[in-house]
Order: C-alpha cells, then sequence, then structure tokens
C-alpha cells in the first residue's frame, strides 16, 4: 500500500488515485495483521470440521488469502469447491466461484475470471440470493473496471445499486455509489463523479458512518484535484482530514495529508507541500509503520530535491533508503536511488550519481525477476492443485495454452525491460564518452588517438541500441498484413530515432500510430522505447481499442513513469501521436491525435479531396489541462479511401533552392497528385521528394510517414 501511495503522491495523486482510492482510503495500517489473525482462527477450526462446515472454512481462508498470499489462496479455494461440488453445498460453490474469479482478475488472466464470475452469477440467480447477486455484479465490474472496459464496468456497477436499493442495504449503495463515482472519473466525466459521491455521503452521514463519508470527500477532491480546481480539491482534503481526525482514522488522516502535499506540489507552493509531508513522516513514526515510512521520507527528500534544496534532499532520502534497504521495500529502494541519482548530478557529482544510477538498475531486475518467479510459483501451485483434485477439470490443451501465454509475457517483460536497462546503461556510456573526448579535445596532438578510440566506442554502442530499438518495433513489411496495400516511410536523422510506429490488431479492430518523441538521437530512442513499452501495456492489460482512451491512459503512464507534477525546472519529455483504429467490418475508423492530425484523401468526381482530422493541441506530457479528455473521431469509411498519419519530420525539412521547409501544404499536394497510384509507388516517390528537397543540407529531425489504402 505505501509503494502505490508514495507514487501517487509524488508523481501525481489525481491521475493514480482515480483508480486506487477506495483501498487506500479504507485499508487500516493493521490490515495485515488482522487478517493474519483471522486466517489463524479458521485454521485451527479446520481439523475438526466436516462437511459444509468444512468447505465453508476453505472458502473464507481462501477470501482472506487472496490479497495476502495468492497461492495459498488458490490452493484453499479450489479445496473448498472440491467439497462444495462433492456435497452439493450451492450457496459455499457460489462465494468460491466468486473469490475464484477475483483471484483470476488479480493474476490479469480475464477470461478465466469471466467464466468464473459467469458461473457464479447463475448459481446465485438459481438460489434466488440477491445479495449473493449484487455481490457477483460488483465483482464483474471491478474486473471490467481493471480492464479499462468503463462502460461494461458502469453497467454492471448500476446494477448492483439497484439491488441494494431494492434490499434496503445501506452499507452496500455506500460502497456502490463511491465505485460508480470513481467509474466515472476514469471516464472523465466529472459531474456525474460527483454526484454519486454526493449520494454516498448522503447516505453515509445518515448511517453515521463517518469513514465512508471521509473517503466519498477524499474521492471529491480527487475530481477537484483532476479538472485542475487544486484549491478546491485541498478544500475537500482539508474537510475528510477533519472527520478522519474525529475517527480518528489514521489511514485516511495520512491519506489526506499526502493529497494536500501533493495539491500545494502542484500549485508550486514547496513550503506547505513539505509541511503536510513532514506530518506524514511524523505520523508513520509514531505508528512504527516502516513500509510507508521509508516512503514518506523518500517523497519529502523528492519534495526538497523539487524545492532545490539539495542537502535536505538527501538527508531525508538516505534515511528512507536506510530503512528500505532494511525491510527490503525494493519498490521504495528504485524510488529512492533514482532520485538521489537526479540530486548528485543536479550537484555535479557523477560519480555517485552514477553509483546510485547501478543501485536503481540492480534493484529494478530484481523486482521484475521477483515478479516472474512469483507467476510461477502460482502456476506451480495450481497446476499442483488441480493434479490432486481436479475440480477445475481443466483439460490438458488449456493448461499448454495458459504456460505458453505466461511463458510469451515473461518474454515480453523481460525484453521489454532488459532494452530500457541497456537504453539507460548507453545514456551513461554516451555522457561519459562525450565529457572524456572533451577534455581529450583539449590535450595535445598525441590524444587524438584516445579520443578516436572514444568515439568509436560511442558509436558502437548507439548501433548496439539501434539494434535493440529494431527487435522492439514490429517490423515495417507486418503492417501488410493489416493492411495489404499500406506502406511505412521510416528515416531516423540519427542512428536511432525519437519517432517510432506502432500497430496491433485486437477485437477486429486494427490499431496503427505514428508518434514523434521529445528529442531524436539517444535520449529519443529512450522515450521511443517507453512509449512503445507503455502502448504494447495499454493493449494488453487494458484491452483499450478507443484512441481517445488510448492516448487518456498512455498519458496517465508518461506522467507517472516520468514523475511530472508541473514543477519548475522538471523534465519536460513527452510525445505526439496520432492514432488510428480501423473497422473495416463495419467499414468506420477512429482517431484521436496529440498535436498530430489525420489526413484522408477520397476520389470525389475524379479528384482526390482532403479532409483533415484536426488533433488535440497537447502533448502526452503534463501539462495544465491535465483532465481533460482527447478527441475521439467516428470516420466513415469507403473503399479506396487513403489514410496518412505522420510526424512532423517530413513537414520540417529545410531544403530546395532557397533553404526552406517543405512545409505540409506542399506535402498534400504531393499526396494528391499521387493519390491514384498503389502505396509501393507512393513511399518511393515520397521518398525520392524528401531527398530531392534536402539535397546536401542534413536532415533535421526524425521522419515518419505512414500510409493506408482501404
Amino acid at each position: 500500500m505505501g509503494s502505490n501511495a508514495r507514487r501517487g503522491g509524488f508523481s501525481l495523486i489525481f491521475t493514480v488515485m482515480k483508480k486506487l482510492f477506495l483501498a487506500l482510503v479504507l485499508l487500516p495500517f493493521s490490515f495485515y495483521a488482522q487478517v493474519t489473525r483471522e486466517i489463524d482462527s479458521l485454521l485451527r477450526l479446520l481439523p475438526d470440521a466436516r462437511g459444509e462446515k468444512k468447505a465453508s472454512l476453505h472458502s473464507g481462508i481462501g477470501f482472506r488469502y487472496l490479497r495476502i498470499d495468492p497461492v495459498k489462496s488458490y490452493e484453499h479455494l479450489t479445496r473448498a469447491l472440491h467439497l462444495a461440488d462433492s456435497g452439493n453445498y450451492e450457496k459455499v460453490r457460489i462465494h468460491v466461484l466468486d473469490n475464484l474469479g477475483i483471484y483470476y482478475k488479480d493474476r490479469g488472466s480475464y477470461d478465466e475470471a469471466r467464466i468464473s464470475f459467469t458461473a457464479a452469477l447463475e448459481g446465485a440467480k438459481k438460489l434466488g440470493q440477491k445479495d449473493l447477486i449484487g455481490d457477483v455484479y460488483q465483482d464483474f465490474a471491478n474486473m471490467y473496471k481493471r480492464m479499462g472496459v468503463y462502460d461494461t464496468a458502469l453497467t454492471f456497477m448500476l446494477t448492483a445499486l439497484k439491488i441494494a436499493e431494492e434490499m434496503k442495504d445501506n452499507r452496500e449503495q455506500i460502497t456502490i455509489n463511491t465505485n460508480i463515482g470513481s467509474l466515472y472519473v476514469n471516464r472523465e466525466e466529472y459531474d456525474q463523479a460527483l454526484k454519486y459521491f454526493q449520494q454516498s455521503i448522503k447516505i453515509a452521514e445518515l448511517a453515521g458512518d463517518k469513514t465512508s463519508v471521509a473517503g466519498a470527500i477524499i474521492g471529491m477532491g480527487i475530481v477537484y484535484g483532476s479538472r485542475g480546481d487544486l484549491e478546491k480539491a485541498i478544500g475537500q482534503f482539508e474537510h475528510a482530514l477533519k472527520i478522519a481526525e474525529q475517527i480518528p482514522d489514521y489511514t485516511q488522516i495520512s491519506t489526506c495529508y499526502s493529497n494536500i502535499s501533493t495539491a500545494y506540489s502542484l500549485l508550486g507552493d514547496h513550503d506547505k507541500a513539505i509541511d503536510y509531508k513532514l506530518r506524514t513522516v511524523e505520523l508513520k513514526s509514531k505508528l512504527n509503520a516502516k513500509d510507508e515510512l521509508a516512503d514518506a521520507l523518500c517523497t519529502l527528500g523528492s519534495l526538497y530535491q523539487t524545492k532545490g534544496d539539495n542537502k535536505k534532499a538527501l538527508d531525508y532520502l538516505g534515511k528512507g533508503i536506510a530503512i528500505a534497504e532494511e525491510i527490503q521495500n525494493k519498490e521504495c529502494m528504485r524510488f529512492a536511488y533514482e532520485s538521489a541519482a537526479h540530486v548528485y548530478s543536479a550537484m555535479g557529482d557523477h560519480k555517485t550519481a552514477f553509483e546510485y544510477q547501478k543501485k536503481y538498475i540492480e534493484v529494478n531486475k530484481k523486482i521484475y525477476n521477483e515478479q516472474k518467479s512469483k507467476q510461477i510459483a502460482e502456476l506451480d501451485a495450481r497446476y499442483q492443485s488441480e493434479k490432486k483434485q481436479k475440480e477445475l477439470e481443466l483439460n490438458e490443451e488449456k493448461l499448454k495454452s495458459k504456460d505458453a501465454q505466461l511463458s510469451q509475457q515473461r518474454t515480453m517483460s523481460y525484453f521489454t525491460v532488459g532494452g530500457l536497462v541497456l537504453a539507460l546503461a548507453l545514456a551513461f556510456v554516451t555522457l561519459r564518452g562525450y565529457n572524456q573526448k572533451k577534455k581529450a579535445g583539449m590535450l595535445l596532438a598525441q590524444k587524438n588517438a584516445i579520443i578516436e578510440e572514444r568515439n568509436k566506442d560511442i558509436t558502437d554502442s548507439i548501433y548496439y541500441a539501434r539494434r535493440i530499438q529494431e527487435a522492439i518495433l514490429p517490423r515495417q513489411d507486418s503492417l501488410r498484413g493489416l493492411f495489404p496495400d499500406s506502406f511505412i516511410l521510416f528515416r531516423p536523422r540519427d542512428i536511432v530515432s525519437g519517432d517510432f510506429y506502432w500497430f496491433a490488431e485486437k477485437d477486429g479492430k486494427k490499431l496503427v500510430a505514428a508518434v514523434d518523441c521529445t528529442g531524436h538521437g539517444v535520449p529519443g530512442a529512450f522515450m521511443s522505447m517507453i512509449g512503445n513499452a507503455f502502448l504494447n501495456e495499454v493493449l494488453r492489460e487494458k484491452g483499450l481499442t478507443r484512441p481517445a482512451m488510448i492516448l487518456s491512459e498512455l498519458r496517465h503512464l508518461v506522467i507517472n513513469a516520468l514523475r511530472q507534477s508541473g514543477a519548475e525546472g522538471e523534465t519536460k519529455d513527452g510525445m505526439d501521436i496520432a492514432i488510428l483504429s480501423v473497422d473495416e467490418k463495419n467499414g468506420t475508423a477512429e482517431f484521436a491525435g496529440a498535436n498530430n492530425p489525420l489526413w484522408l484523401f477520397r476520389q470525389v468526381n475524379g479528384t482526390c479531396g482532403l479532409t483533415e482530422y484536426k488533433p488535440d493541441k497537447r502533448s502526452i506530457s503534463y501539462h495544465k489541462g491535465l483532465g481533460l479528455p482527447f478527441s475521439n473521431h467516428t470516420i466513415p469509411l469507403q473503399k479506396g479511401d487513403l489514410l496518412y498519419i505522420f510526424t512532423d519530420g517530413y513537414a520540417d525539412q529545410f531544403g530546395g533552392e532557397k533553404g526552406k521547409k517543405f512545409k505540409y501544404r506542399q506535402l498534400q499536394e504531393k499526396i494528391r497528385s499521387v493519390c491514384n497510384l498503389d502505396m509501393v509507388q507512393q513511399a518511393a516517390f515520397l521518398e525520392k521528394t524528401f531527398d530531392d528537397w534536402k539535397g546536401g543540407l542534413e536532415q533535421v529531425d526524425d521522419m515518419l510517414l505512414i500510409g493506408i489504402r482501404i
């Protein structure tokens, strides 16, 4: 819990908390100890239990293990299911299937989760148990929320609310209204979100449930923060804080401190941001909550870094690192090492900065290796349990398919992380080589040989980075598998590129993107690898195919990864993008753009007419209108339509007789002149036009142009 709170607190709590604030608000500090005590009590009852009671005990133990030990959770749940099936204990069976759905959902196995939830829902409906039906609908909704399919999640949650209202179950109404508010925040429909948070508050106040009142008020604060109204957000958090202090609920008190600190940081009031983070540290120290204390100390160090007080930044980062290393909080260690590297770099101590960067890379590797090992352990436990009891009677082909799927995911994760780590190492090699080259250039002539050797090392390293980048990006000719008549015109300015192309297919939708990252060369390539990994994550884990939603999720991931908060002096890196989703079966396309447009050329009465679909004038990075959604254009298609997405490299190229920019209007006319040619011929013509225009001048930027004929 602590690391989630820290990442939301430092980067931008108003995006992370859209998904996580309920857990942070309602989960007590003693959660794990409390659950462990409950499990121990149930385990003591198991030896003497028989029949339905034994099945219920295994079900209860499995449910409690869900959040703290998934392997043991699966073991007990499958035993409970076997006993329920054998004894025809239908109510126990429904509970177990629902909890297995949660288990699969938490593991990202959404097909299995859907099967379990569906079976639980059918069983609950047969029994006519409204409370069980409502529970399953809520869990179904949470699965779709995790997948990013907010429309379906909302439908299920509204159904659960109707059932709770029919049963006059105030407790469920409070929870569901708050969850619906959270879903509307995810959809960036803030007026609706406020409506449901206010309804939750109304019911909770009548019930005297101060904890839920405070939780919903925090939700309202997140709404105002997402809209950019930070003053109102602070007002809501302070209101929630007063209620939490009356209870007292130290988890909510801490959450409010953290949110208020973040809001003041975004407003540029670093003194108040630090003051509230100091309160968080004091509270965590009194509670001896080492995980959360380490997170708070490291976040405080980052706040001092932002303020420019490097001495205090290193002081608090050092304290946080000491605790994090003691308890092996690797997430906190990763954050703190990276922050310390930035501080030492700013102080000019590049040697120490490099040492902390190495520590960051090492702990990053450990985190990913542990995640892979955990997946393997869970898979093994699942196999052993199924082998012994055969509760779910999964066939061998399905198990092999699951193994292959997990193996592929592990391989992709390892490859992506490996690429990022190598690119990071390359950046340091390049920087070090450059400094050495600069010094060597000031020496006598006999040092020239050393300089040449350093240049060769740097160039070799960059060529190696290109091989990594080429391996991660899809093959250009694979686009023709999606669109037979298409082309990609791609030319990096340097050896590696900050522009990149991306395409995929999901649920009958063909997705293509042209992306322009900040910078070119090594810095741009590093950003391109991050962008490619995040696009794959949005598609694979969220299942999103609507371009505007993909851009919104991508923006959240980039802001969090780069720890952007709008503070003065922080990195402004990001990316411009045009993304297209084509549904050929229904003859439509959807488009969304961050600074980059879509051009559609269509033959009308023998003339190739142009329709330009404008992008939103903001990039994929932090900006003042953070909460604003991206526009989603729906386009009816006709056979023969030509679609073009691109970065600015072609139009910005200097050349011609007067050495001026090529410009977009001339590019439009060049495309119009060859719109009757097939796409391969178009690509050859446009590439020659680019080279002729450039002449003997240098290429000024990475260049990417993608053309598709429907």
